[in-house]
């Protein structure tokens, strides 16, 4: 089963919006000229609605590598409200940063030094709070990853697998 990809209204900043959200670089990630700046990655998510309130998804991806790279290899993530990373069973990181519930802030992982010849699986554990708090603003679950390794695209796509 392939995740959702999520468009118009369930992509926006909010229901108020729709358009695709506004990122915005985290000032504690590395300068985002390693990465191009256009997002051709989706949001995802297990439902069309996103709405289920304290919900946790987790999504996974495989691919294969003829050789492992010996350059980094950064990917843009990001989630709504917050998610864990993996890579072939290594924890990478977890966020998004704390920001302004107005944007979408991301961050650069380097995922190179987890990579192997072969079969590899990036993974991510997606908790969506889904309700309007005086910090958060009410918006859909979602998932976004975007990145290459090579001619491999890793970008969140209806390709995802996920389990709720």
């Amino acid at each position: 089963m392939g995740a959702v990809i999520l468009t118009g209204s369930q992509a926006a900043e909010s229901a108020a919006h729709d358009e695709e959200p506004v990122y915005r670089e985290s000032p504690a990630t590395p300068q985002e000229a390693r990465n191009d700046s256009e997002w051709t990655a989706r949001w995802i998510w297990s439902s069309v609605q996103g709405l289920e309130p304290n919900y946790f998804v987790y999504f996974r991806r495989t691919f294969n590598l003829h050789v492992v790279p010996a350059e980094e290899v950064f990917v843009k993530v990001s989630a709504r409200t917050e998610y864990i990373l993996y890579v072939n069973g290594h924890k990478i990181g977890f966020g998004p940063p704390v920001a302004d519930s107005r944007r979408y802030y991301f961050d650069l992982r380097n995922i190179q030094p987890y990579l192997r010849k072969g079969a590899n699986v990036i993974a991510a554990r997606v908790y969506s709070l889904a309700t309007a708090t005086e910090d958060t603003m009410k918006v859909p679950g979602g998932f976004i990853l975007q990145g290459r390794v090579g001619d491999v695209s890793l970008n969140s796509h209806n390709t995802w697998k996920f389990l709720v």
